[in-house]
């Protein structure tokens, strides 16, 4: 069976974002694709840095009036550069799919931007996974349930069933 790499599960990434977008662009972008994570790229397309859904929201409720202050009063301004993850762990196109879901599950990581010659190809999330495994699931051969032996009643000793357990009293 040949090994599942990374590309083979991967989205292509079709968002991304540049140093001097602002989060009310990040969170646009994330509106509108329906996604979570951006990978933040410079001219060259290498990955330099990673803007989660999380952190738009993080920065709206830290700003102090998330309840008086709309979120494009509080992002406009705010540049995703200010408060991206810059340590950004990545992953090969070509890597085995399961040191992939190593890394995200041991990291508690939502997603791995994926590389190849350290140009950023695409993103390969948690929820990839999970969509790989059902189709791989789905085309498993539907299994008929095991055949059932017929039941005997198990005698098991002290048990209340047991002709002997009748009539006891326990003191």
């Amino acid at each position: 069976m040949p090994i599942t790499t990374v590309k083979d599960i991967m989205t292509e990434v079709v968002e991304t974002l540049q140093v001097g977008d602002t989060l009310a662009m990040a969170r646009r972008q994330m509106e509108r694709g329906g996604i979570h994570h951006l990978p933040v790229i410079d001219d060259d397309e290498h990955v330099i840095g990673l803007i989660t859904y999380h952190r738009v929201v993080e920065a709206w409720i830290s700003h102090g009036q998330p309840n008086t202050k709309s979120f494009a009063e509080v992002a406009g301004d705010v540049p995703v550069d200010m408060l991206m993850e810059k340590d950004v762990v990545t992953v090969d196109a070509d890597a085995p799919a399961a040191a992939a879901a190593r890394v995200i599950e041991t990291n508690r990581f939502g997603s791995l931007p994926v590389t190849k010659d350290e140009k950023l190809v695409g993103i390969v999330t948690a929820g990839d996974f999970v969509r790989f495994a059902q189709r791989h699931f789905e085309a498993e051969p539907q299994r008929k349930p095991p055949a059932q032996k017929a039941n005997k009643k198990a005698t098991r000793r002290g048990s209340s069933t047991s002709p002997s357990a009748k009539g006891r009293r326990s003191r």
